[in-house]
C-alpha cells in the first residue's frame, strides 16, 4: 500500500536501527536461497525463449519471483514473532516487485516475438515506467494522481466516464494481451518442441 509523509520518516528512521541489519541477513538468505532453488531448475531447462528460464540463471522471472516469494514469507515471520514493522524488507519487496513485473512482461515479448527490433526499444521504456510507477505508488503520489484523474470525465449516452477508468480499462487490456502472448508462445513451443506439427498452418490454428 502507498506510505504516508509520517510513514516515510519513520521507515527512513528504522534503517539506522540494530534491526536494519537482522533484515539485511534475512534478505540476503532469501535471495540466496532463490538463486539455489533456480540453479537446480535451471540445470534442466533447455528452451532458451522459456518466460522464466531465460538464457541465464538470472534473466528469466523465476529468480525474483522466488525472490519476492520468500521475501514476503520472511516479512510475515518477523511480524508474527514480535519483530518491529520491517523497514529493509518493506522496501525489499517494493523493488522485487517490479523486477518480477519487469522481467514477466520482457520475458512473454521475447518469447512472442525473439526478433523484432522494437521489442528491445519498448523493453526499454517498459522497465522505466515500471520502476517510475512502483516508485510513485510507494511514496503515494499516484493515489493523489488517480483522484484528480477521477474528476476528468465526460458524458457519454445516459452514463458517465472517468479519465482513470478509461487509463485503468487500457492496463487491463495491456496485461490480458501479456497473458495471451505468454499462453500462445508456451502452446507454439510445445508443438514445436514434440514436432507433432510441422505445418505452420496448423501450428497457428493450434
Amino acid at each position: 500500500r502507498p506510505m504516508t509523509s509520517d510513514e516515510l520518516s519513520a521507515l527512513g528512521r528504522s534503517l539506522l536501527t540494530p534491526n536494519a541489519a537482522v533484515e539485511l541477513v534475512v534478505l540476503a538468505l532469501c535471495l540466496g536461497l532463490a538463486w539455489g532453488v533456480t540453479r537446480a531448475l535451471h540445470r534442466r531447462q533447455t528452451d532458451n525463449h522459456s518466460v522464466l528460464f531465460g538464457r541465464r540463471l538470472v534473466d528469466g522471472a523465476l529468480f525474483p519471483l522466488l525472490s519476492l516469494g520468500f521475501t514476503l514469507l520472511a516479512q510475515h515471520l518477523l511480524a508474527a514473532w514480535g519483530q518491529v514493522p520491517p523497514a529493509v524488507l518493506r522496501i525489499a519487496v517494493a523493488l522485487l516487485l517490479s523486477l518480477a513485473v519487469i522481467r514477466v512482461l520482457v520475458r512473454v515479448l521475447r518469447a512472442a516475438f525473439p526478433d523484432s527490433e522494437l521489442v528491445r526499444l519498448v523493453e526499454r521504456w517498459l522497465s522505466w515506467a515500471v520502476w517510475l510507477g512502483m516508485i510513485l505508488w510507494f511514496t503515494g503520489v499516484m493515489p493523489a494522481m488517480l483522484e484528480e484523474l477521477e474528476g476528468v470525465s465526460w458524458k457519454l449516452g445516459s452514463g458517465r466516464i472517468t479519465l482513470r477508468a478509461l487509463l485503468e480499462g487500457a492496463f487491463n487490456a495491456v496485461i490480458v494481451l501479456f497473458l495471451a502472448l505468454w499462453l500462445s508462445a508456451a502452446i507454439e513451443a510445445r508443438l514445436l518442441q514434440k514436432g507433432r506439427m510441422t505445418d505452420l498452418s496448423l501450428r497457428k490454428i493450434a
